[in-house]
């Protein structure tokens, strides 16, 4: 029996089209695979209710268990996306519309966003977010990855996850109806990216005051270098601003190794 019932997704949110499987390797791994299917019913859900193998940012992978919410939205980048310049806030409107959520769910917790794809409760994650562009046989898609820990325990995780995550369950002790939770993180979703398309200065500033590193001290990989400094907020492209020494950086692509 699957946890959720995709009809009531397609007819109460933005999602025309349901690709539901019980069990999956990778929702945005199976998003690609049918891109060109998915074009063409966009915007479209790839929907499971047991991930094995997710992918985060890079080399990174998503650890989930049965009770989380593990999807992947996919839109026409030309009809549903904004500008070209303006893409790279996508995974940050995804963010913000899953802090939303989970602040709803969680309302005596504090809920940031950090820079570039993840939602923390306190300093553990609870969401994660991949944003991706592909080529299709009719134009180009952006697939939406998102990892939401709501019913699941970490028990089972692995230790390093277990250490730095938690879930809706883990902190209430209490389990909520999954499908009317992802209707609710989509039609944020839907806020969230009309949004970044007529206003995209607005979700960076607005990531920016949410962000758990803003004013903090950062050490991050970037593909080419190790930096450490303070951070100063979010660029209105989606980058970064970092201290370092007495320059500020604009990161546009890394990995946050350590924030305090």
């Amino acid at each position: 029996m699957s946890f959720f019932q995709p009809e009531q997704v397609s007819a109460r949110t933005f999602i025309e089209y349901v690709e539901y499987h019980p069990a999956l390797e990778s929702t945005n791994s199976l998003a690609v695979e049918l891109r060109d299917e998915l074009y063409h019913v966009a915007p479209a859900l790839v929907l499971t209710d047991e991930q094995s193998a997710g992918r985060g940012r890079g080399i990174h992978t998503w650890w989930s268990a049965t009770g989380a919410i593990t999807c992947s939205v996919v839109l026409d980048a030309h009809r549903h996306g904004p500008a070209i310049e303006s893409r790279p806030l996508i995974a940050l409107a995804a963010g913000l519309a899953a802090r939303a959520l989970v602040a709803e769910l969680l309302p005596n917790h504090t809920v940031q966003t950090k820079w570039p794809n993840d939602v923390l409760v306190g300093d553990q994650k609870i969401c994660g977010i991949l944003s991706e562009q592909h080529s299709t046989d009719s134009g180009s898609i952006l697939i939406i990855g998102i990892g939401l820990n709501v019913n699941n325990s970490l028990a089972t995780a692995p230790d390093e996850v277990r250490q730095r995550a938690t879930s809706v369950f883990e902190l209430t002790g209490q389990s909520v109806d999954l499908t009317e939770v992802l209707i609710r993180l989509l039609n944020h979703l839907s806020h969230a990216l009309d949004q970044v398309c007529r206003n995209p200065v607005e979700t960076a500033q607005e990531s920016a005051k949410c962000d758990r590193l803003t004013g903090h001290e950062v050490k991050i990989q970037t593909p080419t270098e190790l930096l450490a400094g303070k951070c100063q907020g979010i660029a209105n492209d989606g980058a970064l601003l970092l201290k370092v020494g007495d320059a500020v950086r604009e990161i546009r692509a890394g990995h946050v190794l350590e924030f305090s």
